[in-house]
């Protein structure tokens, strides 16, 4: 028995990014860290006492569902994988004195969020916490090295 199996990939790769793409990826990458810092709380001793509910939250869930501040991008720090597309989904907590980020690792891809920064804070504190990563970007109002060294 001989099965014949062909299949087309099709989608688009932007070179720019314009904001209203940045906006929307940084929703969706928001929405993923969020929910698995949920399942963390959940599963994980070491976060079981973090209340999910509380307002230094809320900044994020109102970028995540309702896209607040609009007219906004929420920094994301993204390090491209160099191994290609990867099946694996893990995420990590890292905690800078009074807030928290959620490491992301998607598809081979690394990404990292401030999950209770301001609107205001969320690029800078980004800066701050992961500048010694020379290959990632910060994609914002625009996509910029996330370094500045």
């Amino acid at each position: 028995m001989e099965v014949a199996v062909r299949y087309e990939v099709k989608g688009t790769i932007r070179k720019k990014y314009d904001q209203k793409s940045l906006a929307r990826f940084s929703r969706a990458v928001h929405k993923v860290a969020f929910e698995s810092f949920v399942w963390l709380t959940l599963n994980n001793e070491a976060w079981k006492a973090v209340d999910v509910l509380d307002k230094r939250f809320d900044p994020v869930r109102r970028w995540a569902k309702g896209g607040q501040p609009q007219h906004r991008v929420r920094a994301v720090a993204r390090n491209p994988g160099s191994r290609g597309v990867e099946p694996d989904w893990k995420s990590h907590v890292f905690a800078f004195d009074n807030d928290l980020a959620l490491g992301l690792c998607l598809f081979g891809d690394q990404f990292a969020v401030s999950l209770t920064s301001s609107a205001k804070d969320a690029e800078p504190h980004l800066r701050e916490w992961f500048r010694k990563d020379k290959n990632a970007l910060l994609m914002a109002e625009s996509v910029t090295p996330l370094s500045q060294d």
